[in-house]
């Protein structure tokens, strides 16, 4: 599917990434989040947010 969570997912297998290596590149402690945002599970914009940034991407609303 192509969500949020797939691009994210995408992002990270392609720089080679653990989840564990996201939450820290993002400051998140947790990095069952990651995978949490990766399944499309509910978690904070804010997490989302840092994880989204630390995989050099950029989260934005838009219109539809």
């Amino acid at each position: 599917t192509e969500g949020l969570a797939a691009q994210i997912r995408r992002a990270r297998e392609a720089q080679g990434l653990t989840w564990y290596a996201v939450a820290k590149r993002a400051g998140i402690p947790n990095p069952n989040t990651v995978r949490d945002i990766e399944y499309g599970r509910d978690t904070k914009l804010s997490s989302v947010q840092a994880v989204v940034e630390a995989l050099g991407l950029r989260l934005e609303l838009v219109e539809v």
